[in-house]
């Protein structure tokens, strides 16, 4: 059944609003980025804690500069609200397109198969490639449902994700720091250097190891128009968020740094496990997978809330095809069901070409999907960053150029890091990228053939949901 005014009902708060930033930043990666960090830097605490502050920060002040625009520019989908508000309709369309197309059904592919992998991990399964995509694929489809037909279930995993993933990181931060300094083995791990080679630019690797760790801070501005006086409460979230998820990485890193010998720490996956087991016990291992696929499953459920509203947030604009078929709702259970499902097909057509561990043409060369789409959307969003000094005059001085400036630069830097890291692989992704968006070009193509693009005057922006609430400015305008 259709909602009559195709508009999602606002139902988050601040609370709810922060364990989307918080649930969706934490997932694997932070679990098992600790060892590439450390080898990248050769075991030097110092350089590897400054490492994930330096990313973290980053990450902030993207997060930053989305708030403060989030205060004055809200329709639905707020990182095409500002692409579109600050650089124009098109590019907001390209940036939109870009992200339900490619971008985040990446990160929910890349989600469920490492659900996957560490569920088959934790029950000692030794399956095949082909059996760990079928795994893969009915965590995709099980979220999906749950996404679409169980709003307030989505909602409290969400919540009950987000916590449960914080427990082994705390937990690790504050035993393993106190364990390390009591038994020496802190001391002995700045003072000893046990991996083998060395990097030219080792903070540049360290960097990019935690590129992915921290991906994913946009994606409660996606759920602008569902956020209760989103313009306040949405940036409070953003920051506040940010720096929760700083604090509790560079805390979990002095701890496993603190926990285990140096040689144990840097064993690729089993490092981090054997840290666990060191400090908690023989269960220790075991109860770390289990928080891993918790921690996995709230990350999958988070990026594929964004992903079913992708579509839907272009056709409130009226544009991509055939919008009035996607910007439908439904009026029991308040979902756009179809964008859902297009979502959910490009997350299962690019599950199926990354395959992961040796399956798909991707997975086979060796190309990282998940930090490759990053760099791509931190490159799409420096033009709105640019903009927002520009042409955003009303603005603090502290707002308008420092906090975008910085967004500027450490997105400039990350892309260059990872250009130096992965090298032809950034260009096959870009080859790859660039054909998505040329399909995105053909949609525009064939409706103004049929001439049913909408105008720039602002008649055609009839679909989009209205705003609500105070302007919120005062916070951080």
């Amino acid at each position: 059944m259709q909602n009559s005014n195709n508009k999602l009902t606002r139902k988050f708060g601040p609370f709810m609003s922060i364990c989307a930033i918080v649930g969706v930043v934490i997932g694997s990666g932070i679990f098992f980025q600790n060892e590439q960090v450390l080898q990248a830097v050769q075991g030097n605490l110092a350089l590897g804690l400054v490492a994930w502050i330096v990313g973290g920060l980053i990450m902030l002040s993207m997060a930053y500069s989305f708030a403060v625009l989030s205060t004055r520019h809200e329709k639905v989908n707020g990182t095409v609200d500002f692409g579109e508000a600050l650089v124009g309709k098109k590019y907001g369309y390209f940036l939109g397109w870009y992200m339900g197309m490619a971008y985040i059904p990446a990160i929910v592919a890349v989600m469920a198969w490492a659900s996957a992998r560490f569920t088959a991990e934790l029950f000692g399964w030794n399956l095949n490639g082909g059996e760990m995509l079928l795994m893969a694929g009915f965590y995709l489809i099980a979220v999906y449902v749950m996404n679409v037909l169980a709003n307030k279930l989505t909602q409290k995993f969400l919540v009950s994700a987000t916590i449960i993933k914080l427990i082994p990181l705390i937990l690790m931060a504050i035993v393993g720091t106190i364990v390390g300094l009591v038994n020496g083995n802190t001391a002995a791990n700045i003072g000893n250097v046990v991996i083998e080679g060395s990097s030219a630019n080792p903070f540049f690797l360290a960097l990019v190891a935690t590129a992915f760790a921290y991906d994913g801070w946009w994606v409660v501005s996606s759920l602008n128009s569902e956020i209760k006086n989103s313009k306040k409460v949405l940036p409070f979230a953003m920051v506040v968020g940010g720096i929760i998820i700083i604090v509790v990485y560079a805390l979990y890193f002095v701890g496993i740094f603190s926990s285990s010998p140096l040689a144990d720490l840097v064993r690729e996956d089993a490092g981090v496990r054997s840290a666990f087991r060191g400090i908690f016990g023989g269960v220790g291992g075991t109860l770390l997978l289990v928080f891993i696929v918790v921690s996995c499953l709230g990350t999958l459920n988070g990026v594929m809330m964004a992903s079913q509203r992708s579509m839907y947030s272009l056709s409130m604009r009226n544009r991509g095809p055939n919008p009035k078929l996607f910007v439908q709702v439904d009026k029991v259970t308040n979902n756009p069901h179809n964008s859902s499902a297009i979502g959910l097909l490009m997350a299962a057509v690019i599950l199926v070409l990354v395959g992961g561990n040796g399956l798909g043409w991707f997975a086979g060369r060796n190309i990282n999907i998940p930090v490759l789409s990053s760099v791509f959307f931190w490159l799409m969003l420096i033009p709105i960053f640019v903009c927002m000094i520009i042409k955003q005059k009303d603005l603090h001085w502290f707002n308008r150029f420092v906090a975008p400036s910085l967004a500027i630069v450490g997105a400039l830097f990350m892309i260059v890091a990872a250009i130096y890291v992965h090298r032809v692989n950034v260009a096959i992704f870009a080859i790859a990228a660039a054909v998505i968006m040329g399909i995105g070009v053909l949609f525009i193509i064939i409706r103004n053939k049929n001439n049913d693009l909408p105008d720039e005057s602002g008649e055609s922006e009839k679909l989009l949901v209205e705003q609500d609430g105070d302007s919120g400015e005062a916070l951080l305008g």
